[in-house]
């Protein structure tokens, strides 16, 4: 896994980041990318990010704790970069799971499995 990688000028945002927004949508819809930094964002009910120095939350608090939690797993995870994940399609309605620790994610037309490489 790729570590310590800085600012990618074409986004505007560190490399750690576009992992950390990665792994966020890939376990909730409510993930988000703005200008002050990565987050959950639940449209007017309320939004919180985590930018290079505090986290910023608008409304619901529970943002914050949810936000932090899944932060807490991409660590857990060892801070997967976007080149470590695996991804394949499979029909939608066959029941294929993804490899062990993986997730299935049921889109309209196809089943979207996702898995993080073995080191």
């Amino acid at each position: 896994m790729v570590r310590g990688r800085g600012p990618l000028p074409s986004v505007g945002s560190s490399a750690d980041e576009l992992d950390l927004l990665f792994y966020l949508s890939v376990l909730d819809r409510r993930a988000c990318w703005a200008p002050g930094g990565v987050g959950l964002s639940d449209d007017l009910r309320g939004w919180a990010m985590a930018g290079p120095d505090a986290i910023r939350w608008w409304k619901d608090a529970a943002l914050v704790e949810d936000l932090d939690r899944l932060h807490a797993g991409w660590l857990a995870c060892g801070r997967p970069a976007l080149e470590d994940y695996r991804v394949a399609f499979v029909p939608s309605g066959e029941d294929t799971a993804p490899p062990a620790g993986g997730w299935a994610l049921d889109r309209r037309f196809y089943r979207e499995l996702i898995w993080l490489q073995a080191s």
